[in-house]
């Protein structure tokens, strides 16, 4: 039997209709404005960002434990050892020294971290001192009315910077014989260390 011509428009058409049909009843709509969904999967989760990396750049510091011991460092920047002493918060019974180093030729950078709080270490890549003197530059720190210091004295008093290298030491104390403006260059600094030892 022959079919009309309508007829048999509508059955070479009906099965496409039919697939696109199927096609969109397998993605429900998406109310506006909301986020697409995600696979449940979702990316493999990386390392904690690095203190000062921002989006697409590399790590700049680094803190946490690591052993002196085999320790490697193929970078550049300089070798150094950073001694700040002081409290971390008002709630602090004691001040201490806190330590950052990339020098393994310094005593300090063989020391250990002590867990009741007298002594913080951080051992460094000198990328990572290069970033960390860096950001204290920001604050004015060649600026400070630093005063030449034995290699072999002992560190301190509180409240005071101590800066190994080259080998030869320089430190400045903040005391209220300083002018005004080295004060609050000292306390911005002190400001600037204590947070990044907080990871902010």
């Amino acid at each position: 039997m022959t079919l009309p011509p309508r007829t048999r428009w509508l059955r070479s058409v009906l099965p496409l209709l039919l697939g696109v049909w199927a096609g969109c009843a397998g993605t429900p709509p998406r109310a506006a404005g909301s986020a697409p969904v995600r696979s449940a999967a979702g990316p493999t989760a990386g390392p904690t960002a690095a203190i000062g990396a921002g989006e697409g750049s590399a790590p700049r510091l680094v803190l946490g434990y690591r052993p002196a011991r085999g320790w490697q460092d193929a970078t550049e920047g300089p070798l150094a050892t950073l001694v700040y002493v002081g409290r971390s918060d008002h709630r602090s019974p004691r001040p201490h020294p806190f330590i950052f180093s990339s020098d393994p030729g310094n005593a300090f950078f063989w020391r250990e971290t002590d867990l009741k709080g007298r002594l913080t270490v951080q051992r460094l890549t000198r990328a990572e001192m290069g970033w960390l003197l860096g950001e204290l530059e920001r604050e004015g720190f060649s600026s400070l009315p630093w005063e030449p210091f034995g290699v072999k004295d002992p560190i301190g008093p509180e409240r005071s910077l101590t800066l190994y290298r080259d080998g030869g030491c320089r430190q400045v104390v903040k005391r209220e014989s300083l002018p005004y403006e080295a004060r609050r260059c000292f306390t911005r600094i002190e400001r600037r260390i204590l947070a990044l030892c907080r990871g902010s």
